[in-house]
């Protein structure tokens, strides 16, 4: 796996939640090689994290301050560029793409890389195949607007009334030599990278067996910032860092052999034990942390979110 397989962390000014998805990585995919992408934290403690892990791991630390590079996700797109690159340089076939936020949940085996292979052949045109949990907010749209791709291995969301990212997601496996034929270098966000995949009608495989996962409740950037007003609001969400427990034999067995009409929804499997409770989780920050929750709390944050959009 570790020829075929590479892993790349971005990461910014968050260590403990790098050192939670190096950890993961580390203990569920132990045969990938990882690769840590950091865009020039500042933040001491990260610093100190990436100086332990200097010796041990390998790091790479591209430059950020070009001005089209900062526009809300630092150097972000420029990072998964340099990235593609480092992995066909690096022979792989397979790309994952990670953000701190993040973390692998159970153990990927020699199965996984078995089913990508099938999936990629089935799909000739496919570039990506996602495998995070579902959303709970998406939950109905991806019961009635998904179906199973000609692998029985991932669903696509190719129907009209489909929701959600359909052809392009920022973190997810890549088929390294597709993707760079196809793309090359990375629009600066998700949005262009999507709306490029649209126009040639090259979906998103979604994994029907995932292993990765949002952290629920986090805390953000926007900007490489984080404002007064935008880290209280995350305060009254819950936001934080929230690792999510390891999903074990009997677990992930239940989740590799289920009926694959039933589409694995993140709160329905895994449990982050620190996370605020709520029905669903929130795993975009800022507000979206306190609109996933109910009560004062919520109210106050939405005054608050609303003044600082007035404010620009």
């Amino acid at each position: 796996m570790s020829s075929r397989l590479r892993v790349y962390v971005f990461s910014y000014n968050r260590p403990e939640f790098l050192a939670n998805i190096v950890a993961s990585v580390e203990t569920l995919i132990p045969d990938a090689a990882l690769t840590i992408i950091d865009d020039d934290s500042e933040d001491r403690r990260m610093r100190k994290l990436l100086a332990q892990y200097e010796s041990t791991r390998r790091i790479l630390r591209p430059s950020t301050h070009a001005r089209s590079q900062t526009y809300k996700t630092g150097g972000l797109y420029a990072n998964k560029t340099l990235a593609l690159a480092d992995a066909a340089e690096q022979g792989a076939d397979y790309a994952l793409y990670m953000h701190d936020d993040q973390q692998i949940v159970r153990r990927v085996s020699g199965d996984d890389l078995a089913r990508f292979d099938a999936f990629f052949a089935a799909n000739p045109s496919a570039l990506e195949i996602q495998p995070c949990f579902f959303k709970h907010d998406l939950r109905a749209a991806d019961r009635q607007y998904t179906r199973l791709d000609d692998s029985q291995n991932a669903y696509f969301r190719d129907q009209p009334n489909a929701r959600g990212h359909r052809y392009f997601a920022g973190s997810g496996l890549f088929h390294v030599e597709r993707t760079q034929q196809v793309i090359g270098t990375f629009g600066l966000g998700e949005k262009p990278n999507e709306a490029f995949l649209s126009e040639r009608a090259i979906y998103m495989g979604l994994y029907a067996y995932p292993f990765m996962a949002w952290l629920p409740f986090p805390i953000s950037y926007r900007g490489k910032k984080r404002a007064i007003t935008h880290r209280l609001i995350e305060w009254l969400g819950g936001g934080g860092f929230h690792p999510i427990d390891y999903l074990d034999a009997d677990e992930t067995a239940r989740l590799l052999n289920r009926d694959l009409g039933e589409r694995p929804v993140a709160e329905d499997w895994l449990s982050a034990p620190s996370a605020p409770a709520a029905e669903k989780w929130s795993t975009m920050g800022g507000f979206y942390n306190a609109s996933a929750r109910r009560g004062f709390k919520k109210a106050l944050a939405r005054l608050l979110w609303k003044w600082q959009k007035r404010r620009g």
